[in-house]
């Protein structure tokens, strides 16, 4: 319970303004899971009810099309939260959103029903929660302003430039089919142009693997 309190500290920027009762009763309803590596959780999936906040580990989020394409949402990391994984917490907001685990993960959740009165009787955390929506969707607009108004040439570098930030190394293990889920488009278009990245010298491709050679000419391509 300890480390969940820091944790709690850290990630709420309301925890203060909580009386002791309100403190208490998220202690004693939270919940703690763990998840593997690749593990997906779709949006009809009871197991992530409530308000998520990420004690370690990182998670993808993103939406389905009606033609079976994944696009990318946005990410979270440590200490970040995720209020869209409880729609039912959104009133006239339906925002069907899957989790993918892209690393072994620990998470904590506020159960929907306890998280929502305390936004209903505390004007500090329904603040948190319209600032955290607003951040969520201005996320979500980016990825929309990149999916209409940029090539995906721009994409297809803004998604590797973003992939070397998260493993920290411009050495990616990482498929053609993964990138092809990240950006919503076919695999075949992503082999296309990273043959021709390889061809301007920006990568060196091989086997599930992408080695970033010149990181500057792919920021240009932005």
């Amino acid at each position: 319970m300890q480390n969940n309190l820091f944790l709690l500290r850290e990630s709420l920027p309301f925890w203060k303004n909580l009386n002791e009762n309100d403190q208490t009763m998220i202690l004693n309803t939270i919940i703690e899971k763990s998840f593997s590596k690749n593990t997906i959780l779709s949006g009809n999936n009871n197991e992530c009810t409530g308000f998520l906040i990420v004690q370690y580990g990182q998670l993808r989020i993103y939406s389905n099309s009606s033609d079976g394409k994944e696009i990318t949402l946005y990410r979270l990391l440590d200490l970040d939260s995720c209020i869209f994984s409880a729609s039912c917490m959104l009133k006239n907001i339906n925002f069907d959103i899957s989790i993918s685990f892209e690393k072994d993960s620990d998470i904590l959740i506020i159960p929907s029903d306890i998280f929502n009165k305390l936004s209903e009787d505390n004007v500090y955390v329904k603040s948190f929660v319209l600032d955290l929506v607003s951040s969520r969707f201005s996320d979500v607009m980016w990825i929309f302003e990149q999916y209409v108004f940029s090539n995906m040439a721009q994409r297809l570098a803004s998604t590797i430039i973003e992939q070397v930030s998260l493993n920290n190394s411009q050495t990616l293990e990482i498929t053609h089919d993964y990138i092809a889920r990240e950006l919503g488009t076919a695999r075949e278009v992503v082999t296309r142009l990273l043959k021709q990245f390889q061809d301007d010298n920006l990568v060196k491709l091989s086997r599930n693997k992408l080695e970033i050679l010149n990181l500057d000419g792919l920021q240009k391509k932005l």
